[in-house]
């Protein structure tokens, strides 16, 4: 685990390494390359900054609750406020670096739109291109998750036997044992004979998983074992003794039981 982290890390640093090197050869154009590695120092330690706040804050605390106004609005102050730094860290970086220069950490707030634009499409760059990342790495973790679900089925399929993991516990329940399931945001709790498991599933995968399995959707947050249908009403079925609504768009389903 810890030769693995490392390992990580190390590609991370030679990432950023290559990046600055490559970004300063770009912006010199071939010419006075020292300047600009010596300027990008401070550009690209500041799109760290805001690739590592847009991981580990703005995108888990707002984008992924779907408050993408707000997350909007703190992303566009997230670059204007290291736009509006930048200019005196890289005075200052001069300053160190070349001592007849004399530089000195001064915040300049800047107001002209197309000069904001220009000078913070580093740091845009950097946010959107860490969000598409993330977004890449959450839709592969989805597909492997939803493989590995359709592989267990597959696997337990002849022995009636559902796979569920509940944190870092797998379960192991019987099909016959299952008497619905219920949906609550990112996370479904299967109802059975002998206990309730809280798993971190969608009710779509499972509908489109279990189906062939006796499973039945009746409403947006309710699938069904057809085993233990009682009653069927307008607006509502009875499952096991317990009543359950039917969602408008889902009545057809229940037609051929």
């Amino acid at each position: 685990m810890i030769f693995n982290l490392s390992k990580s890390r190390f590609k991370v640093y030679i990432f950023w390494i290559v990046y600055w090197f490559i970004q300063s050869v770009l912006m010199s154009g071939g010419k006075e390359v020292h300047f600009y590695l010596v300027k990008n120092i401070v550009l690209v330690g500041l799109q760290i900054f805001v690739v590592y706040l847009n991981l580990k804050v703005l995108f888990p605390l707002f984008f992924m609750k779907k408050k993408y106004l707000l997350y909007s609005i703190l992303s566009f102050l997230l670059i204007y406020i290291a736009f509006t730094i930048s200019f005196g860290l890289i005075d200052m970086l001069f300053g160190f670096v070349y001592p007849s220069f004399k530089g000195m950490l001064e915040l300049r707030f800047a107001t002209d739109f197309w000069e904001i634009l220009s000078g913070s499409s580093f740091y845009s760059l950097a946010l959107v291109c860490s969000l598409v990342y993330k977004l890449i790495i959450l839709n592969n973790e989805k597909d492997s998750a939803h493989l590995e679900l359709k592989q267990n089925i597959i696997k337990n399929s002849k022995n009636k036997i559902i796979t569920i993991k509940e944190g870092h516990q797998t379960h192991k329940i019987a099909i016959d044992d299952v008497y619905y399931i219920k949906g609550l945001k990112e996370y479904v709790v299967w109802h059975t004979k002998s206990r309730n498991v809280i798993a971190l599933q969608t009710m779509r995968s499972i509908e489109e998983s279990y189906k062939e399995l006796g499973f039945l959707r009746v409403h947006k947050s309710y699938i069904l074992n057809r085993k233990y249908i009682d009653t069927i009403q307008s607006n509502s079925v009875f499952v096991n003794g317990e009543q359950i609504p039917i969602g408008r768009a889902y009545k057809s389903n229940l037609i051929d039981i």
